[in-house]
């Protein structure tokens, strides 16, 4: 795979065409208010994970990652919830480490994410290697709203939006560069969760880009 006139942290690495070997401890802290893990009427979830890699562990790369969500739910009547995510990451090399590899970067898009983009589908403007395939950042924003709608027989209607994006450095955030999408799921709830198909349509896509997409998968987008 070969890229050009790219910024130097969205490069891969030797690391990214082989394999490296990440030590790394991983420890994360959960405060879990829902009423229910599975179909949340009511609460938060908010929570703080961040992977350490270093060299002392055994770590070819060093970084440090760390992903910050906050998922509220309130129910506005028997039949109607709605329901707001916030996620922000950040990764940062430290010793040696010229570029994060290509595995621990963030991705954006799809079934959880942006609904509306192919899974991990989404990045920085113009660099994707030559499959297609973005490169991911090292900094993330994502925002979620969805209006959850009970009915009948266990099906369920969802409305949703969504914004998000990557970018090669969280000093390189900026509003206007996050992707928005809308779009309509139908849900079947089961004990273990619902399962969705989802239809997401792209607000501000590119000439290039094709305007919707479907996702299908069990449990709630957030």
């Amino acid at each position: 795979n070969r890229l050009s006139d790219v910024d130097p942290g969205a490069q891969l690495t030797p690391e990214d065409t082989g394999q490296v070997t990440i030590g790394s401890i991983n420890p994360s802290l959960i405060l879990d208010r829902r009423d229910d893990p599975f179909n949340p009427r009511s609460g938060s979830l908010n929570g703080i994970t961040v992977r350490d890699a270093a060299q002392i562990l055994g770590s070819e790369a060093q970084f440090v990652k760390t992903t910050v969500q906050s998922s509220w739910y309130q129910a506005l009547s028997s039949r109607f919830v709605f329901a707001f995510s916030a996620r922000v990451g950040v990764a940062q090399r430290f010793g040696e480490t010229q570029v994060i590899p290509l595995p621990e970067r963030f991705f954006v898009g799809g079934r959880s994410t942006v609904r509306g983009y192919d899974q991990d589908k989404l990045g920085i403007e113009g660099i994707t290697i030559n499959n297609g395939n973005p490169t991911g950042g090292n900094a993330m924003l994502i925002f979620n709203e969805e209006l959850r709608i009970a009915l009948p027989q266990s099906f369920g209607l969802v409305l949703f939006f969504d914004h998000g994006n990557v970018w090669l450095d969280y000093r390189d955030i900026r509003f206007p560069d996050l992707k928005s999408t809308t779009g309509v799921g139908v849900r079947y709830n089961t004990p273990v969760g619902p399962f969705r198909l989802d239809w997401g349509y792209k607000l501000n896509r590119e000439a290039d880009e094709s305007p919707w997409a479907l996702h299908f998968t069990l449990g709630h987008a957030f």
